[in-house]
């Protein structure tokens, strides 16, 4: 016989995965645990990256002018960056390990990095102390 499809039984297999959705916790911790040992500090970096914009623009929207440049703009600049390496660090985890470590190859090149992005953090600190 032919099963009619209707509202009563399209949704017993969801209801079913939905009511034993605990088992499935542990099963997608082990195979995320297995499959991605090496990008989940990446991951974690770009999910950081992606979520404090969100704060900022809650702040920023009320400061930013209706027109002209004002300082809170490199605000705005700096997290749209973030938020884009942090998309593209969740899609391709592989090329930012890259980068660090093009970035960190030598003592002297980590070591100017860290100057670069220490000044920039410097400069967006006394931006936001000023605005």
């Amino acid at each position: 016989s032919c099963m009619i499809a209707t509202a009563d039984n399209i949704f017993v297999p969801l209801a079913f995965v939905f009511n034993h959705f605990w088992v499935l916790v542990p099963v997608l911790v082990y195979l995320t645990i297995i499959w991605m040992p090496n990008n989940l500090p990446v991951r974690a970096l770009a999910a950081i990256l992606m979520l404090f914009p969100a704060l900022m623009f809650r702040t920023t929207r009320l400061l930013a002018p209706e027109g002209g440049f004002a300082p809170i703009h490199l605000f705005v600049v700096t997290a749209y960056l973030a938020t884009i390496v942090g998309m593209y660090g969740m899609l391709k985890p592989s090329h930012i390990e890259k980068a660090l470590a093009f970035a960190t190859r030598t003592d002297g090149l980590a070591r100017s990095v860290g100057v670069l992005f220490t000044v920039m953090g410097i400069l967006l600190a006394i931006t936001g102390i000023l605005v």
